[in-house]
């Protein structure tokens, strides 16, 4: 993976089993049933096809944000599943736009920031997640205010500015 504008890109790495877009949102969708290495291709998949806004718009149409925010709550603990994952979460939450305010929200009351607090508490000591986690909650609460995206309240209920004060200290 490499960093582009904001985004996380894959070099349009698959997966035996997980070819397309598609098949990812249903895996991740039923994280519960699936093994470790069906939940990291379809989180690859689902990252190497979501590389621009109106692919990204496309995943979406499909439940991707759901898919995602559900698959990370589900394997918080799981460090390399949830590395992997948190870049799909990352793409899938950038853009300015109205479109990009609307993806944000709906992570929002999918309870997207409890799960990046989570993580980083289930992780303490590990930058690298930390990095992703980080990033995510940058896209998630980088837009408007309080009042017209009420992540403010999700943050200060979390606990997770403390969380990412710490990690901020412990990973200079």
């Amino acid at each position: 993976s490499r960093l582009t504008g904001g985004q996380v890109s894959s070099r349009g790495t698959t997966t035996a089993g997980v070819t397309n877009y598609k098949q990812a949102i249903e895996t991740l969708n039923a994280t519960a049933l699936k093994e470790s290495a069906d939940i990291v291709a379809a989180a690859k998949t689902l990252l190497a096809f979501c590389c621009d806004h109106k692919k990204i718009i496309e995943a979406c149409k499909h439940g991707a944000l759901e898919a995602v925010a559900e698959a990370l709550k589900a394997q918080m603990g799981a460090r390399d599943v949830v590395f992997v994952i948190l870049p799909s979460l990352i793409n899938l939450s950038s853009g300015d736009d109205e479109a990009g305010l609307k993806r944000v929200s709906t992570l929002i009351q999918s309870d997207v920031i409890e799960t990046l607090a989570g993580i980083l508490r289930s992780h303490p000591n590990d930058a690298a997640l930390a990095i992703r986690a980080v990033w995510a909650l940058q896209h998630v609460c980088r837009r408007g205010s309080s009042s017209t995206n009420p992540w403010l309240t999700r943050v200060l209920q979390s606990g997770v500015t403390g969380l990412v004060c710490r990690v901020h200290g412990a990973f200079p």
